[in-house]
C-alpha cells in the first residue's frame, strides 16, 4: 500500500504479482503506465534497474570510451566530449532512469537561447539519443527521452559558405606569394584543385601524375572522396616540383607528418593577416584592427566553393564538377555554385549578341508540309491560315 503520512498523487493503480499486491502513483496518466511498466520490469528481473543509480555523466562518459573512440579520429572525439559536457552540464549528476524528455528539451531549448546553429545542437541532439539507445540495450533505461525532441525553428541556421570574388583570391594569392609556403601550397591546393581542407593535409608528392594530368585525392569525408582531379597547366610546375618528393606531404609540421586541423586554421589566420597588414590595417597590441580588407565570411572552404563555381563558368558539365569535387550526389555540388563575374560576363555577351537569322534548312512532314523556325507551311500558306 502507499506509504502512510505521505500526500497521495492524483493517479494510481495496484496489481499483483505473485500473489503480492503493488501500488503505482503518478500525477499524469501517461506517468502511471509509465511507472507501472517499470515496476513490473523491476519485479520480473529481481531488482531495480541500475539506471537508478547511474548517472548520466558517468554513463556518457563510459558511453564515449567504450563505443566511440575507437572507431572515430581523435579531432571528432574530442568534439564529442564538448558535447558530452553541454548534456551534463544540465543533467550530468541525474540517474539515468529519472532522465524526461523535458529534461533534453531544455538543453536543446537553452542551446538555441544562446545563439547556437541548427547543425550543432542537431549534433548534441544526435549524441544524447544515441547514448541512451545504448543504455536502453544495456538495460539501464526503459525508453529513450531524447527520441522524438526537435530542434527549435528560432536556432540559427549555419551560415551557407560563398565563393571567393576575384578581389579576394587576388588579395589572398598575393599575400600566400609573401609568405612562401606552406601557406601558398594551401591556397593552391584549395583554389585550383578544389580539396577539402582536410584533404589538403594528406597529399603527397608521389599523388602528382605528371604524364596523366591528375591529382590522386585521398579523400577524408566519403567513399566518393577518394577522386583524381585534373592539373591545370598554371600548375603543372609546382606539381613538377612536389613530384621530386614522393613521400612528403605538401603541408607538414617540422616532423614531417601531416598538419592536422589547428595547424591549417593557423595557417589561415596567418593568411587573413597578412591581407589585411598589406592592405592598411592598424595592429594594436598584435591584434589587428579595422578597418578589415578581407570580410568575416571568408573561409578557408570558400576557396573550395570558387573550384566549383570557376568550373563552371569555364562551361564544363556540372555531373563532371561534381566528380572533380567528390559529391556523392549532384544536389550537394548545387550548393557550392554561386553566381560568378564571369558567369555574369558570359551570359550579357550572349545576350547582346545580335540574333541569328532563322535556318532555311527545312524538312518534310507527314502531311506533306515543311517545318522551319517559323512554323509549318503548305505551299504559300500557313498552317494557321
Amino acid at each position: 500500500m502507499p506509504r502512510k503520512n505521505q500526500p497521495h498523487k492524483e493517479h494510481r493503480v495496484s496489481f499483483r504479482y505473485n500473489g503480492k499486491r503493488y501500488w503505482v502513483e503518478a500525477d499524469t496518466e501517461k506517468d502511471l503506465a509509465v511507472q507501472l511498466e517499470l515496476k513490473k520490469w523491476e519485479l520480473e528481473h529481481g531488482e531495480s534497474l541500475s539506471g537508478k543509480k547511474t548517472t548520466v555523466d558517468a554513463w556518457a562518459t563510459e558511453y564515449l570510451e567504450t563505443y566511440r573512440r575507437d572507431y572515430i579520429s581523435l579531432a571528432y572525439y574530442r568534439g564529442l566530449i564538448t558535447q558530452k559536457n553541454i548534456i551534463s552540464a544540465e543533467i550530468g549528476k541525474m540517474p539515468l532512469g529519472e532522465v524526461k524528455r523535458i529534461h533534453c528539451e531544455r538543453i536543446i531549448a537553452e542551446m538555441a537561447r544562446k545563439g547556437m546553429s541548427k547543425e550543432y545542437i542537431g549534433k548534441v541532439r544526435g549524441l544524447m539519443v544515441s547514448m541512451f539507445d545504448v543504455a536502453i540495450d544495456n538495460e539501464l533505461m526503459l525508453r529513450n527521452p531524447a527520441a522524438r525532441i526537435k530542434v527549435p525553428k528560432t536556432a540559427k541556421g549555419k551560415q551557407r559558405r560563398r565563393p571567393a570574388t576575384e578581389h579576394e583570391k587576388e588579395l589572398l594569392l598575393a599575400a600566400a606569394e609573401r609568405l612562401g609556403d606552406p601557406y601558398l601550397a594551401y591556397v593552391e591546393l584549395l583554389l585550383y584543385f578544389g580539396l577539402r581542407p582536410s584533404e589538403a593535409g594528406r597529399v603527397q608528392g608521389g599523388d602528382f601524375d605528371l604524364k596523366r594530368r591528375r591529382l590522386h585525392v585521398r579523400g577524408t569525408k566519403s567513399d566518393n572522396a577518394t577522386r583524381d582531379v585534373p592539373i591545370p597547366e598554371t600548375m603543372m610546375e609546382r606539381a613538377a616540383c612536389w613530384r621530386r618528393a614522393p613521400f612528403e606531404y605538401i603541408l607538414k609540421n617540422a616532423q614531417g607528418y601531416p598538419t592536422n586541423k589547428e595547424v591549417r586554421q593557423r595557417f589561415w589566420r596567418a593568411l587573413r593577416r597578412e591581407v589585411n597588414i598589406h592592405g592598411g590595417s592598424t595592429v594594436y597590441r598584435n591584434q589587428v584592427k579595422g578597418p578589415l580588407v578581407l570580410a568575416d565570411d571568408l573561409t578557408a572552404y570558400c576557396l573550395r566553393h570558387s573550384y566549383a563555381s570557376d568550373r563552371i563558368a569555364e562551361g564544363i558539365p556540372k555531373e563532371v564538377v561534381s566528380l572533380f569535387m567528390g559529391h556523392a550526389d549532384l544536389d550537394v555540388t548545387d550548393i557550392y555554385i554561386d553566381p560568378t563575374d564571369e558567369m555574369y560576363s558570359r551570359a550579357l555577351a550572349k545576350m547582346d549578341a545580335p540574333a541569328k537569322a532563322p535556318s532555311p534548312v527545312a524538312y518534310a512532314t507527314g502531311n506533306g508540309g515543311v517545318v522551319g523556325y517559323s512554323g509549318v507551311f503548305d505551299g504559300a500558306e500557313t498552317a494557321e491560315k
